[in-house]
């Protein structure tokens, strides 16, 4: 569809927000399709650490997808390297902390609840289930179970399929975080209030207090003083046509990552690019039709 691709990184991290329709829940399944526990320990200290690790995945996907750098590296003291002290990390981990994983359904209302009063009878059934397994076997008992039995294979034989889904994320809350002392979640710190990245947003940035803030991050991702966005989308696009980026580097654009082989064409590219409506189609075009191509 040509999609502009600010328009494209903004429904990745909001599109639920942005467009609640089919594709808008499709879009931010990128979110979620990362390290999830979903069988945890009863302790405390298990299920902080478990949600800990969900959202330093989360958010060291977004942030060297989009942003090419590497801010999970924050999660338990500032960036050895870059200029990403702990409460950044924790300005963005704050943002999906207000998240949840969920089912978002893709049908109409109609065959969603359809699906759901044909089950209603079959997981009662189920329950009765259950509960006769647990009393003193006798045949009453089980001749009773596999009645039930039956009965549950002939309603499930007619019962309609469950319906379409995205497995996708939810906005829950509106809270900050505290900084987690040496990424312990059990060891809270100061509050690191959910905005963007310092470096790239200044001191005085704004502070994304709308729902989870999902909403002000995906815009802050392309807003036009952000001079990243647009050099590591450009930059994957030589590398995907031409065999390796200008930064040769894609997913670190920081001290460590390296320096661009030819920074003014990198600089001019990603200009050019931001400039024409962050039409991916022609950037594609103009470098394929170039004689370094």
């Amino acid at each position: 569809a040509d999609m502009p691709y600010d328009e494209f990184a903004r429904m990745q991290v909001a599109g639920d927000i942005l467009r609640p329709d089919r594709e808008g829940a499709a879009a931010v399944g990128f979110l979620v399709a990362g390290t999830h526990n979903t069988v945890l320990g009863a302790s405390p200290l298990m299920k902080n650490q478990a949600r800990q690790d969900e959202l330093g995945e989360i958010v060291g996907t977004v942030t060297q997808a989009f942003l090419g750098l590497t801010v999970a590296c924050a999660r338990c003291h500032d960036h050895k390297f870059d200029p990403i002290p702990i409460q950044d990390y924790y300005s963005i981990a704050g943002v999906f902390n207000n998240t949840r994983e969920g089912e978002t359904p893709l049908a109409d209302r109609k065959v969603i609840d359809a699906y759901h009063n044909a089950r209603k009878p079959i997981d009662a059934l189920h329950d009765k289930i259950r509960k006769g397994k647990k009393q003193p076997k006798s045949d009453e008992i089980k001749k009773q179970i596999a009645n039930w039995q039956k009965e549950v294979k002939e309603l499930e034989a007619k019962a309609p399929p469950k319906f379409e889904f995205a497995h996708t994320l939810r906005d829950i809350g509106s809270e900050d975080m505290k900084v987690a002392l040496r990424g312990n979640a059990l060891k809270p710190g100061e509050v690191a209030p959910r905005r963007f990245l310092r470096i790239v947003a200044g001191k005085d940035r704004e502070h994304f207090n709308r729902g989870s803030g999902r909403e002000q991050l995906a815009k802050a991702v392309v807003d036009p003083t952000n001079p990243l966005t647009a050099r590591v989308f450009v930059n994957r696009v030589w590398q995907h046509h031409l065999g390796q980026g200008l930064v040769r580097s894609p997913d670190n654009f920081g001290t460590l990552g390296q320096a661009p082989t030819h920074p003014e064409l990198l600089d001019w590219l990603a200009v050019d690019f931001r400039e024409s409506g962050w039409d991916v189609k022609r950037m594609i075009k103009q470098m394929v039709m170039s004689a370094t191509y």
